[in-house]
């Protein structure tokens, strides 16, 4: 996955706090992080939103009910709520 940031800085700082990890491949021009196998990539070109123009493959997240969703909606700040 690619991700379009404004300020490469301020993602990987999120980035390195929410997946408990450096990236490691850091350069001005991309950052990337190993994420269960799978490239997680930060690309400094101040579009957010805008669509990678590198092939997508699958990416596998963790059950809702798992520590490890749990975990990244903490990180974000967002709310969670599960019923199950």
């Amino acid at each position: 996955m690619i991700y379009h940031v404004t300020d490469l800085a301020k993602a990987k700082a999120w980035y390195n706090r929410v997946l408990e990890q450096e990236p490691y491949f850091d350069q001005p021009f991309y950052a990337g992080y190993s994420v269960g196998g799978f490239e997680l990539g930060l690309v400094p070109d101040g579009m957010p939103g805008r669509e990678a123009r590198l092939p997508i493959g699958q990416c596998r997240t963790p059950p809702l009910h798992s520590s490890g969703w749990r975990h990244w909606v903490q990180q974000s700040g967002s709310s969670y709520r599960m019923s199950v």
